[in-house]
C-alpha cells in the first residue's frame, strides 16, 4: 500500500468469536426492531412524514451497522466496506453512513502481529530479517501491512493476516445474511440477492488464502510484463504463508498526494494507465483486479502505476464478456431493445414481461456515456456524473421489480465505480473513447474468430 495509507485510529485486539456472535446478532435483533416499530409507526404518520423516518431509519442503521463492524474487524468489516459501494442495492442514506468503514482500519498491537509471525514462520521477526518495523505502515479490516529488510540487504513489505479471521469468516457472514434478509433494507429478488451475497462470501473466503493471491500476483505481473507504466510487486516465497504474505517494496504517492504533488500531463498520464489496466484485464486476460480501494495503488512522478493487493481477483467468462460488449455497444448505440436483452443475459434484468420505456435507458445511457462522449477529452475533476446518478435515482423506483442484483456484474460494477471516483479524485483529463472503441472492436473480432458462423 502507498504508504500514506496508514490511518491514526486507536489500535485494538482481536475480539473473541463467542463475543462477535454475540455482537453481531444483537445488532441483527436490534435493526429488525427498530424496522418494525418504524413499519408499526408509519401505519399512522401521512406519507411525507412516512418518508422522512424512513430515510432517518436507515440512516441510524447504517450508523449502527458501522460502529459493531468497525469494532470487529474481520470478515464482518471487509463485507460491510464490499456492502458500501452497492449503492445501487441500497438506501443512500444507509450506503453513505456505511462508507466510514472504509478508512476505519485501526491497527493491532504489535504482540499479535508477532505471535503469527513466530506461528507462520517459525522465529521471531528480529531474528528473521536484519531490520523489522514494529509500526505498521498500513492496516486494513483482515491484517495489517509491515516493513521489513532481509539479511541480504532487500526491503519488503509484509502483509500479516490477523489471527482468527479465517475461524470467523463463516459465522460473521452468516450473521450478515441474517441482516440483510431481515433488516427490511432491500425489496429484490430474495434468489438474486442470496446469489450476490454467495459471491462476496466466495471472494472474500479467498481473500484469506495469501497464497492464493501470490499466485494471482505472478499471474498479474507477469501479464503486465510488458507495460513499463503498471509496477507489480514482486513475491517473495520464502517468507510468505498462507497467512503471510511477503512482497517487494514498491512506494509511491498516495491519491490525495496526486492533485498536490504531480504536474496534469503525469496525472493525465496516469489516469490512461489505470483505464488500460483494467480494459486490457477484462478484454484480453478474461479476470480483473477487482478491489479499487485507493489504498490498494500508489503512484509515481514518472507517470507509473503501482498496484497492490491481488486477494480479490474476479474471472469474466466468454459468455459474460460477450454480454458485457454487447451492453457496451448498444449503450454507445443508444440500441434500447438490444441493452434489454443484454442486462436478461447478465441477470441484472429481472424475467418480467413488462417493457421498460426508451426514456427510461436512454436517461441513464446518457448519464454513464457522458465520459466518453467529448471530442477533446473528459476532466474527471469537475464530473458531476455521480451527482446525477444520486438525482436521477429516485426514476429508478418506478421499475424496481424489473432489475435485481446480479451476481455477475457485482465486482465489475464495483471496479467501475471504483475507479471513475479515483480519476474525479485524481482529478485526471483524459480521451477514453478511442481507445475504448479500440477494445470493443478487437474483442468482438476475436469472438467472430473463436465461435465462426
Amino acid at each position: 500500500m502507498s504508504e500514506h495509507d496508514q490511518g491514526h485510529q486507536k489500535k485494538g485486539k482481536w475480539i473473541s468469536h463467542r463475543k462477535r456472535a454475540t455482537k453481531l446478532a444483537g445488532m441483527t435483533a436490534s435493526i429488525v426492531g427498530k424496522y418494525a416499530s418504524n413499519r408499526i409507526r408509519s401505519s399512522f404518520q401521512k406519507s411525507h412524514r412516512t418518508e422522512v423516518a424512513k430515510s432517518e431509519l436507515y440512516r441510524e442503521i447504517g450508523k449502527q451497522v458501522v460502529s459493531t463492524l468497525g469494532e470487529l474487524k474481520g470478515a464482518a468489516m471487509k463485507v460491510g466496506q464490499m456492502l458500501s459501494q452497492m449503492q445501487h442495492l441500497f438506501p443512500q442514506e444507509f450506503t453513505e453512513e456505511l462508507a466510514a468503514l472504509q478508512n476505519q482500519a485501526p491497527s493491532m498491537d504489535y504482540s499479535v502481529i508477532e505471535r503469527q509471525i513466530i506461528l507462520e514462520l517459525g522465529d521471531y521477526p528480529d531474528n528473521i530479517f536484519a531490520e523489522f518495523s514494529k509500526k505498521p505502515i498500513a492496516s486494513a479490516s483482515i491484517g495489517q501491512v509491515h516493513k521489513a529488510t532481509t539479511h541480504d540487504g532487500q526491503e519488503v513489505v509484509m502483509k500479516i493476516q490477523y489471527p482468527g479471521v479465517e475461524k470467523a469468516c463463516k459465522s460473521d457472514l452468516k450473521h450478515l445474511r441474517r441482516l440483510l434478509k431481515f433488516g427490511g433494507l432491500l425489496k429484490v429478488d430474495p434468489s438474486a440477492l442470496e446469489a450476490v451475497f454467495e459471491e462476496l462470501s466466495e471472494t472474500l473466503i479467498r481473500e484469506l488464502d495469501y497464497l492464493e493471491e501470490a499466485r494471482q500476483l505472478k499471474r498479474f505481473g507477469e501479464f503486465h510484463q510488458s507495460d513499463s507504466n503498471v509496477c507489480i510487486p514482486s513475491v517473495i516465497d520464502e517468507y510468505s504463508t498462507k497467512c503471510i504474505l511477503t512482497t517487494s517494496l514498491e512506494q509511491g504517492l498516495s491519491i490525495k498526494e496526486v492533485p498536490k504533488q504531480l504536474p496534469q500531463d503525469i496525472i493525465n498520464q496516469l489516469g490512461n494507465t489505470l483505464f488500460h489496466f483494467i480494459a486490457r484485464q477484462v478484454f484480453e486476460f478474461n479476470a480483473f483486479h477487482s478491489d479499487p480501494h485507493p489504498g490498494n495503488f500508489a503512484f509515481k512522478s514518472d507517470g507509473t502505476l503501482i498496484v497492490y493487493d491481488f486477494g480479490s481477483v474476479s474471472p469474466i467468462s466468454a459468455m459474460h464478456k460477450q454480454a458485457f460488449l454487447n451492453c457496451l455497444s448498444s449503450a454507445i448505440n443508444r440500441d434500447y431493445d438490444q441493452l434489454n436483452q443484454a442486462l436478461l443475459e447478465l441477470n441484472v434484468r429481472s424475467q418480467s414481461n413488462r417493457r421498460i420505456p426508451d426514456e427510461f435507458y436512454k436517461l441513464w445511457t446518457d448519464i454513464f456515456m457522458t465520459p466518453f462522449e467529448t471530442t477533446d477529452g473528459f476532466d474527471f475533476g469537475r464530473s458531476n456524473v455521480h451527482k446525477k446518478v444520486l438525482k436521477e435515482w429516485k426514476s429508478v423506483l418506478p421499475y424496481w421489480s424489473d432489475f435485481q442484483p446480479s451476481a455477475d456484474t457485482v465486482f465489475i460494477n464495483r471496479v467501475i465505480g471504483g475507479i471513475y471516483l479515483m480519476l474525479v479524485e485524481m482529478g485526471c483529463q483524459c480521451q477514453f473513447r478511442p481507445a475504448l472503441d479500440d477494445f470493443i472492436q478487437r474483442a468482438e473480432l476475436q469472438q467472430a474468430e473463436a465461435c465462426p458462423s
